[in-house]
């Protein structure tokens, strides 16, 4: 086995430190990323004079009896 061969053999096919921390923003950033989208629409519907109510995956647009 030549010297090359015995490098390539070392290598790290997984990098496990990379992978975990991968996962973890992803499981971080997921929710912050449906809020921030559901407060689009949050805004949107004050900004129409509406009541609103916001949700993790929806934001429910209030009766607004006057």
């Amino acid at each position: 086995m030549t010297t090359q061969e015995k490098l390539y053999c070392k290598k790290k096919i997984i990098d496990y430190k990379l992978s975990l921390l991968l996962i973890v923003l992803f499981i971080m950033f997921v929710p912050i990323g449906a809020l921030s989208h559901e407060l689009g629409h949050y805004i949107a519907i004050k900004s129409v004079g509406l009541d609103a109510e916001i949700k993790y995956c929806y934001t429910k647009i209030l009766n607004n009896e006057n």
